[in-house]
């Protein structure tokens, strides 16, 4: 394993217990595994597969919690949706049902709004701030660190592949985390129909309406898929390969794995690619990038429109560089 000794893993829960099986062998090499907090509680950004049970998924965490706790790895639940979706009172007392259980629990929110509320009912609680809120200067992180008292920051993904961006965060006092194996193209101007969710209809209220919030399903209206297929490069901006690891700051201590909604077999593929730390191909889009193409980008001005060494160079297999 070539994983830099100053950087961990944050690993998704897809609800399978062989998931935390498999952890058992690198749990060295792991800083959490994240979950979604209960869907009573709050939307966190992807579809839900857990039990359809609130009661039954609190005991989930539970055991969840429990064997992260013998593994000698954190426990991170995420809610990355904004306040007026989200029940406050929930998301602590979700945190407070396995505060005793795991040594270290983090609480990853989007919405400062919300996780202001959050702090005001458990100042015990760690506080993690999510990419979703974009936070990608030390001003904007200065919010989260003086308004919260958040101790964790996974950076914007525009500034992933910034090294100096990167060094100017960790002035905010908080560790960095950033994602990887995420296939959303920087700048898309579709990303809050993927991220926010709509309200559900006006007759509903109480519980019934938190449960009713949903977010936008695109589905084949998203230009996503057609843009990354005929301009990959346009995701490598922000997208770090495994290879890449070596060049990361060391300001940057924990890498986001995406992956909750996949099966096992995938989501331990993705974690055995970063543990190895060499492959420059990407773990789900399948471009390759030569070596040099992380000193580029890491210096670029992002000025695409007026530069073409992205699409000569970073490339899907049997591709070739749209005209």
């Amino acid at each position: 394993m070539n994983l830099p000794p100053h950087v961990k893993l944050a690993v998704p829960y897809n609800h399978d217990p062989a998931v935390l099986e498999a952890l058992g062998a690198v749990a060295r090499h792991v800083a959490c595994v994240y979950a979604p907090v209960p869907p009573a509680a709050a939307p966190t950004g992807r579809p839900f597969r857990g039990p359809r049970s609130g009661r039954a998924y609190v005991t989930e965490l539970k055991w969840l919690a429990r064997r992260c706790a013998e593994l000698g790895i954190g426990l991170n639940l995420i809610a990355n949706c904004g306040h007026l979706a989200a029940d406050p009172q929930r998301l602590v007392a979700a945190a407070a049902a396995v505060r005793d259980v795991v040594p270290r629990l983090r609480l990853t929110l989007a919405d400062l709004w919300l996780a202001m509320d959050v702090r005001e009912r458990a100042p015990w609680l760690e506080l993690s701030v999510s990419c979703l809120a974009c936070v990608a200067t030390p001003v904007e992180a200065l919010w989260w660190r003086e308004q919260v008292g958040a101790t964790h920051l996974v950076v914007a993904r525009d500034v992933n592949r910034q090294p100096d961006r990167l060094e100017a965060l960790a002035t905010s006092g908080m560790t960095l985390g950033t994602v990887c194996c995420d296939i959303c193209a920087p700048g898309c101007q579709l990303v809050h129909h993927h991220s926010w969710p709509v309200p559900p209809p006006a007759r509903s209220t109480g519980a019934a309406r938190r449960r009713a919030w949903q977010y936008h399903d695109t589905g084949s209206r998203c230009p996503q898929h057609h843009m990354t297929r005929t301009r990959p490069w346009l995701v490598a901006q922000k997208e770090f390969l495994p290879g890449h690891l070596r060049h990361l700051p060391r300001a940057v201590t924990e890498v986001k794995i995406t992956g909750r909604e996949q099966g096992t077999k995938t989501l331990l593929d993705r974690v055995r690619a970063y543990l190895e730390a060499e492959s420059l191909t990407h773990p789900v889009l399948g471009y390759t990038e030569p070596p040099e193409a992380w000193d580029h980008l890491a210096h670029c001005d992002r000025s695409c429109l007026t530069c073409s060494w992205c699409a000569e160079h970073i490339q899907l297999r049997g591709s070739t560089a749209p005209g």
